[in-house]
């Protein structure tokens, strides 16, 4: 199972906004993905945590 989070942290009009979304996928989806940008970004910059 492979969990990937996005984090955002956006500014605004003087205001600051944390965005987290998680995504937990099986082995078999996440190769699925594997033609994605998203794919490459996480498994270049991605931080696997056990």
């Amino acid at each position: 199972m492979k969990t990937c989070m996005l984090i955002l942290l956006l500014k605004w009009d003087g205001l600051m906004v944390l965005y987290i979304s998680v995504k937990m996928y099986t082995e078999d989806e996440w190769q699925q993905h594997s033609f994605t940008l998203f794919y490459h970004n996480v498994q270049k910059d991605g931080v696997e945590i056990f």
